[in-house]
């Protein structure tokens, strides 16, 4: 046998080896794929045991359970795996849609384990602290919860007393769900007027915004007597006024006390 006809044998024997390598390469492969298929789908170690909802107040429970089960749907695992595996479930990632599509929600935590093969969703719900009503000639009064940062979040019943502050605008501020007609200037502000307010026990009746290019806005007390405040205005310094008044005994009389110029107060008496 040539030298070449030896070379030419080694050379096939090689190439047969390689092949035979790959195909144990291709079947190992493929067979891992198919016992990790098997695993994840037929096996209780991947079973999802649940979803629990923690935290509401408002909001159902059933209705967020369905909002995340589609959420869990949308993952490209959920197509590939069976309906109850926890695989797309730990794939979730917490996200600013759920804020929103449930603008009530303040915020949430998602808490995944796989060892329990569940998900805990822990929901912290806005606070209704004031109502904010929207008032039009035409289309009338619709009101909406507001909470202590100025985030409208929800429908609301028209309502009026001392324990939730209404806030009747009659200027056409655009009111979106999730977000605050004020600005976060104005809300500081406003805080600070209610706060005067209710130091001095004064009992509102309504509080009411006539123009958003002036940016005034009207405290009407029991009784009849009003406050004007302006929103860009901080009220801080009405304090010693009021004082001045209820020590003199105008208070009494008050017609109205007029709080937007910084630092100056004027009143009208009766």
């Amino acid at each position: 046998m040539s030298s070449q006809d030896k070379n030419l044998g080694a050379l096939k024997r090689r190439l047969f080896i390689k092949r035979v390598k790959m195909v144990l390469t291709v079947v190992s492969v493929a067979g891992f794929f198919v016992f990790l298929g098997w695993l994840t789908r037929e096996t209780p170690l991947f079973k999802f045991e649940g979803i629990k909802i923690v935290g509401t107040k408002q909001i159902s429970n059933q209705e967020l359970t369905d909002y995340f089960n589609k959420k869990k749907n949308a993952e490209l695992s959920a197509k590939l795996l069976t309906a109850d595996n926890i695989i797309p479930w730990l794939l979730i990632k917490k996200d600013d849609s759920v804020l929103r599509d449930f603008p009530r929600i303040y915020d949430y935590d998602i808490k995944k384990s796989f060892f329990r093969k569940d998900v805990e969703v822990d929901v912290t719900e806005r606070e209704e602290k004031n109502i904010w009503c929207s008032e039009d000639a035409e289309a009338g009064r619709t009101c909406y919860w507001m909470d202590d940062k100025g985030t409208i979040f929800g429908n609301a019943p028209e309502s009026e007393g001392e324990l939730i502050r209404v806030i009747i605008d009659k200027s056409g501020k655009k009111v979106e769900m999730g977000k605050a007609p004020f600005s976060e200037a104005e809300l500081v502000n406003f805080s600070k007027m209610s706060d005067l307010v209710y130091k001095w026990n004064l009992a509102i009746s309504s509080i009411y915004i006539e123009s958003a290019d002036l940016n005034d806005i009207f405290f009407s007390l029991e009784g009849g007597k009003e406050i004007y405040f302006n929103l860009d205005t901080d009220p801080t310094f009405g304090d010693s006024v009021i004082k001045n008044l209820k020590n003199s005994g105008e208070w009494n009389s008050l017609d109205y006390l007029d709080l937007r110029i910084q630092g100056k107060g004027f009143y009208k008496l009766k």
